[in-house]
């Protein structure tokens, strides 16, 4: 990230703050990490009781991230299902009600621009026979489609998308659900074989 502030919305089933060794992480965590590569960095090792696993896991990336650029971040903005560990750094809460006129108001008056981190498992709950989307494909597609407003205008920097299968409840409706958010953004998605 260059000198520019940025606000980082995150929109999740999970708050992706775990706080268990985050002592321990954070002293494992690289001084020169924009020099790694993807792999390098997935595969970044952290000591667990004795054996090396990664440090960057999909339940502690948010809180570590935020301790080492916390200078670059002007707001963090999290609309989750109030699920894991709270983030230990300064947040704002949006009500789940609340996210598609946040989204609204965002993208058409904005100071600062915004990073968002959409994980589609927030659309779905899981612990049934099967999974359940929780939100109508209407509000999907229009959540989607102020992503791609936001993308024309600039007001979005970047945005990230998660497609979780583990906690979106399969594959098969993750993979359904990232080309459907997608296509409304703007991308044609499939997973490459």
């Amino acid at each position: 990230m260059g000198e520019k502030k940025v606000d980082l919305v995150h929109i999740d089933e999970h708050y992706d703050c775990l706080g268990s060794y985050h002592e321990s992480w954070l002293k494992a965590y690289p001084t020169e990490i924009k020099k790694l590569s993807l792999k390098e960095y997935m595969d970044y090792p952290w000591k667990d009781h004795g054996h090396n696993t990664p440090l960057f896991r999909f339940d502690n990336y948010l809180s570590l991230f935020m301790d080492y650029h916390k200078d670059q971040v002007d707001g963090v903005l999290l609309c989750t299902h109030l699920d894991g560990d709270k983030p230990r750094f300064e947040h704002k809460e949006i009500p789940i009600p609340n996210l598609l006129g946040f989204l609204n108001a965002r993208i058409n008056n904005i100071s600062v621009p915004t990073i968002i981190n959409l994980d589609l498992d927030y659309f779905t709950e899981t612990g049934f026979e099967k999974p359940v989307e929780i939100f109508s494909r209407d509000y999907i597609q229009e959540i989607a489609e102020m992503i791609k407003k936001g993308l024309g205008n600039n007001s979005v920097l970047a945005l990230t998308v998660a497609l979780s299968p583990e906690f979106t409840g399969s594959w098969t409706l993750a993979e359904e659900l990232a080309t459907f958010v997608l296509k409304h953004i703007g991308y044609d998605f499939e997973l490459s074989i």
